[in-house]
């Protein structure tokens, strides 16, 4: 918890968070790597990420000026199955969203008056497996069976993404990159899939509903 706010965290596999001043924005930067969750209602800190493939789902509570930010990825397909029984493929989603979701109820959010952005999805390989398209499909599926709305988004295409959250504001800035600027986040991605797919599966985890 931060003394000057609601804020919590929560890694899945996964090193501590990393923080750091910018004094261009004048406010401690939160670096989300694939895996991590977290929430805030501080004026002080911005939430920052970079997507290819993965998801990054904001949600705000204009009310309480309180917000957070997730970023996961599904290593496989679902293979027709529901969301809640497709196993490992949409583990970690489910396990993101909810996180997400618990950790911001838990501070004070309210679940009607939730915002949601949704970023990423991106098809970084041409030709390639369509993670980023699955991703997407997983995200609509599992906001609209929450009863959700997603309020803005900019998801697909062959870009990756550089994703700014203010979480007391619930304003998002989005920077669109060519994966030849950061080709780095292909490699990034594709190991943590991979350190994913050797993972055990764990337990169940019980949303708290607000």
């Amino acid at each position: 918890m931060n003394p000057g706010g609601a804020s919590s965290a929560r890694e899945v596999a996964e090193p501590a968070l990393v923080r750091f001043f910018d004094p261009g924005l004048g406010r401690t930067v939160i670096k989300l790597q694939p895996g991590q969750c977290y929430v805030s209602d501080h004026a002080g800190e911005v939430i920052s990420t970079l997507l290819g493939s993965c998801i990054a789902v904001c949600a705000f509570d204009q009310d309480r000026r309180l917000g957070g930010m997730n970023h996961f990825m599904l290593p496989g397909a679902n293979q027709g199955q529901r969301w809640g029984e497709a196993g490992r493929a949409a583990r970690y989603g489910v396990d993101a969203m909810e996180h997400l979701l618990n950790d911001l109820f838990k501070a004070g959010a309210q679940r009607d008056r939730l915002q949601v952005k949704l970023f990423g999805g991106a098809r970084v390989i041409a030709g390639r497996l369509l993670v980023g398209e699955r991703n997407i499909s997983f995200a609509h599926h599992y906001l609209a069976l929450e009863r959700l709305q997603i309020v803005a988004e900019d998801v697909g295409e062959h870009y990756a993404r550089h994703i700014r959250f203010f979480p007391d504001t619930g304003r998002v800035q989005v920077r669109r990159l060519s994966m030849i600027q950061k080709p780095d986040v292909i490699e990034d991605e594709q190991a943590y899939g991979a350190r994913l797919m050797s993972d055990p599966l764990q337990g169940q985890i019980e949303l708290f509903h607000s």
